[in-house]
């Protein structure tokens, strides 16, 4: 049975609220009655914050935006003052056309982790840190095993194989989770680590610099109307990411590292998915790419070919029943997902 903390008065501090994951964080939290903190880069970045401008005017929602930036030390430690709830988010997401990881991501994901979980151990009242990590986390190429049964990935492996030349998003992540868990010894808070999959489903906002949505234009929009890589992910819906932060800032029972995963299918699915419904109106590819093609054009994309030889034409399979059993978990069907981030795209007029 759930052991929830009371909401009533409860303060959450959510960083890196104008990102696509983070924004439905904040919707969804402001939604069961908290008083939210979020913090942002720029409050005078209109063009990034405009949504949470807009959940802040809806209801007259307990909204409050602070200016924070990862590398600038000591910038959470007034927001954070007061908060009962840490939801730490914001990491760079990066994984194309890469040239300085270090700089871009490594430095950023691992310094920002540390600023903000000093500011939690700052701040008397905090007792609970949720810390969104990945699947990244977890397992680095899907030519991969996991230690489970059958090679299944569980919340007991890592990433072993990321470096910052190979692989730096994911090593960023696993870097950034295991500063997280270190700090987290001896302190007065506790740690709970949720590691989605890939996240799709509709945006807040109208951004489209996000990983997630430029897959989607792109198979919608005709830039792989010749056809796609076949590419396994593990997907999950960000409105149930949004759910899973929300029951783990209060669910005593959930502990440790959670894999937060609906299902594990290739690119060539999602673009099935898209013509079933799409297809008829716009140029959504019906091909797979050889190999050995995408090996030879992957460059293009800033993607190395020891990367697309060991992701292409390779499936995995991770457990999520961690999820199910323990955080509370009930996934939306892949399908509603992805039509879901469709329509959000067509009707934004964003294809």
């Amino acid at each position: 049975m759930p052991n929830f903390i009371p909401v009533e008065k409860q303060t959450v501090l959510i960083t890196g609220a104008a990102g696509y994951i983070c924004s439905w964080i904040v919707k969804k939290f402001l939604e069961e009655g908290f008083s939210v903190r979020a913090t942002v880069r720029d409050l005078e970045d209109l063009d990034k914050i405009q949504h949470l401008n807009d959940l802040k005017s809806t209801n007259e929602a307990d909204l409050e935006l602070f200016k924070a930036d990862l590398l600038d030390d000591g910038s959470f430690d007034e927001p954070a003052k007061g908060c009962d709830i840490l939801v730490h988010t914001a990491s760079p997401f990066i994984v194309q056309n890469i040239k300085d990881s270090q700089k871009q991501l490594v430095l950023p994901a691992i310094e920002g982790t540390k600023n903000v979980l000093s500011a939690a151990s700052k701040s008397d009242s905090l007792t609970r840190v949720v810390l969104t990590s990945s699947v990244a986390a977890i397992t680095g190429d899907n030519c991969e095993t996991g230690s489970g049964e059958n090679g299944i990935f569980n919340e007991s492996d890592w990433n072993t194989s990321s470096s910052e030349d190979y692989n730096p998003y994911q090593y960023s992540k696993t870097m950034a989770e295991k500063t997280a868990w270190k700090m987290a010894e001896n302190s007065h808070w506790d740690l709970i680590v949720l590691n989605p999959g890939f996240v799709l489903g509709p945006s807040l906002s109208t951004r489209i610099d996000g990983a997630s949505v430029d897959m989607m234009r792109s198979l919608l929009n005709g830039k792989y109307r010749l056809g796609v890589p076949d590419i396994y992910l593990a997907f999950v819906d960000v409105r149930d990411v949004a759910q899973a932060h929300f029951l783990a800032a209060l669910d005593q029972n959930i502990t440790g590292r959670n894999i937060l995963v609906s299902h594990v299918g290739n690119t060539p699915m999602v673009a099935e998915v898209l013509r079933s419904e799409y297809g008829r109106t716009y140029p959504i590819p019906k091909n797979i790419i050889p190999k050995w093609l995408v090996k030879m054009t992957g460059f293009i994309f800033g993607l190395k070919r020891d990367y697309l030889e060991r992701n292409v034409g390779h499936s995995f399979k991770i457990d999520n029943r961690k999820s199910l059993e323990e955080v509370g978990m009930t996934y939306r069907p892949v399908r509603d997902t992805i039509l879901d981030h469709a329509e959000q795209l067509i009707s934004m007029k964003l294809i």
